[in-house]
């Protein structure tokens, strides 16, 4: 799923969701399925999982990043925006500088705040925050 092949990782999340319901887990299942769901550019599939993950595990931070991205790519600004002032309420101030790179000099050397490696995946959630309207 992170190595650039999201199709292949839907199905054994779906197995794992579905064999183990309780799973400690669970939050992270479903907030990469929904990562996999936005990398494969199904932005309704993505935001449907995501924003279903934010109402059982409102704590979970970075569904909240995976839901802006795909609203952004959606072109629903609007609710995009509603989720941000949401998430900011919950986690603080903070919670935005999780959404790009530390610094450009940090950057160039690969070090960023985010957990993907690729960075045509991380430039893609950018792209969702800059398209939803929560990123200059």
């Amino acid at each position: 799923m992170f190595g650039g092949r999201p199709a292949d990782g839907i199905a054994p999340l779906q197995l794992a969701i579905r064999l183990s319901p309780v799973d400690p887990a669970m939050a992270h299942f479903r907030n990469v399925l929904s990562r996999a769901y936005y990398w494969m550019g199904d932005y309704s599939a993505a935001v449907a999982e995501a924003g279903r993950l934010c109402r059982t595990h409102p704590n979970y931070q970075s569904v909240y990043r995976t839901l802006i991205a795909a609203l952004g790519q959606s072109g629903d600004k609007g609710e995009a925006r509603r989720v941000m002032t949401e998430a900011i309420q919950r986690f603080g101030d903070d919670f935005r500088s999780s959404m790009l790179p530390l610094d450009q000099s940090l950057a160039r050397q690969g070090i960023t705040t985010m957990i993907e490696d690729r960075p045509q995946d991380r430039e893609h959630l950018v792209e969702g925050y800059r398209k939803a309207g929560v990123l200059d």
